[in-house]
């Protein structure tokens, strides 16, 4: 454990903050506006989760006041006027001796058991704070908040980055299948269903009670979360045990067939890679198979582009829990060059999208940096090296 500056001093729990009852006011998630008289700050990763018009639940207690998440472990400072929303919220008041938002920002830092949707506010009750001469606090907070200001402005700027990317590569897809991203005769164009097309055949379920392979096995298993980018992520991949395998063995994709999510996130469209050629295929998704007269990656872009987007959207059954029936993916209609036209169009969205593949990872590197930057600055504040200590 490091030790603590001089003048630092370490409080208990019971020492650092007083627990403050929200006398049984809240309101429930379904009650939520998207407009209102006041905010309503839950345990949620939005900062506001919502707004209500019943002043009668406005949280009357002192301000400010640090919010913990019980479940989430998210903590919020709030110094107005608010309604506590839903459950599993904590109100935390910082003693005498505290500079508010100094503990505010110090809460998050303090190392804490991750018990997924358990409950944790029972480990931050052992905590130990470190509680610098409040003069000392206030230039720590000075100096956090003019640091994350500029490291916001750069997220900031990666994200406008982020967004025009995706605005690109939409409007690619969209250019590739109006026939205006490479020279191409339109009057050779037609039209056809995917059932002229091929086959839609669906995934399955695995059996109840099976168990993944702990190690990769000979017999990958595709789910929806591993679709990315019109292929397959490997990272998370899951292996299938032998037994698991033979119970389902009919229910394969292959690199020359096209998948489409058609449960959870429908929509998602890819071609299989070659070394999972073979690889069985879950039940919240479908292959186009044995296709005629198209590529496959020729019918990915179409189906990813706005146009194909919009017809797989009309076709989704929104019940419960949305689904994507496979007869009615048999009904989208797919505009079709000849096949050397289709190569030419593929070469050309291939090229383009390859550059901005490249740019978002570099994006997503940047953005995992900055969130590693924001950790660092506040454990140097904590620990007593952001700002230098009055002598």
């Amino acid at each position: 454990m490091t030790a603590l500056p001089a003048r630092w001093k370490s409080l208990s729990f019971d020492e650092a903050v007083e627990p403050i009852s929200d006398g049984g006011k809240r309101v429930d998630q379904s009650d939520y506006l998207r407009e209102g008289k006041l905010p309503v700050i839950d345990q949620g990763e939005e900062f506001i989760g919502g707004y209500t018009n019943d002043e009668s639940k406005a949280y009357t207690g002192p301000l400010p006041v640090v919010i913990f998440g019980d479940h989430t472990r998210r903590v919020k400072f709030v110094d107005f006027p608010f309604v506590i929303g839903a459950q599993g919220v904590k109100l935390l008041r910082p003693r005498e001796g505290w500079f508010p938002r100094f503990f505010a920002y110090l809460l998050p830092t303090r190392e804490l058991p991750d018990r997924g949707y358990s409950r944790h506010y029972q480990f931050v009750r052992k905590l130990q704070f470190p509680q610098p001469p409040e003069p000392e606090q206030r230039r720590i907070v000075a100096e956090i908040e003019k640091q994350f200001t500029r490291l916001e402005a750069g997220v900031a700027a990666l994200r406008r980055v982020q967004a025009n990317l995706h605005r690109y590569r939409a409007a690619v897809l969209k250019a590739a299948c109006e026939s205006r991203l490479v020279a191409t005769d339109t009057g050779k164009w037609k039209q056809a269903t995917i059932k002229e097309l091929g086959e839609v055949k669906g995934g399955k379920r695995l059996p109840a009670g099976h168990t993944y392979s702990e190690e990769p096995t000979s017999f990958p298993y595709i789910r929806v979360v591993d679709f990315s980018n019109g292929t397959v992520a490997l990272e998370n991949l899951k292996y299938l045990k032998a037994e698991t395998q033979a119970a389902i063995s009919r229910y394969t994709i292959s690199k020359r067939d096209v998948y489409i999510s058609i449960a959870g996130t429908i929509g998602l469209v890819g071609v299989i890679p070659e070394m999972l050629d073979g690889a069985n295929l879950t039940e919240n998704a479908a292959k186009i198979c044995n296709l005629t007269g198209v590529l496959p990656k020729y019918l990915c872009c179409y189906l990813a582009s706005l146009s194909g987007q919009s017809q797989i959207a009309g076709y989704t059954l929104a019940t419960t829990q949305s689904k994507l029936a496979l007869f009615r993916i048999e009904k989208i209609v797919v505009p079709l060059p000849p096949v050397a036209e289709q190569e030419r169009i593929v070469a050309e969205v291939e090229r383009r999208l390859s550059v901005v593949e490249e740019l978002s990872a570099l994006v997503t590197a940047n953005l995992q940096r900055a969130t590693r930057l924001r950790q660092s600055i506040l454990q140097q504040a904590f620990e007593g090296k952001l700002v230098k200590a009055a002598t």
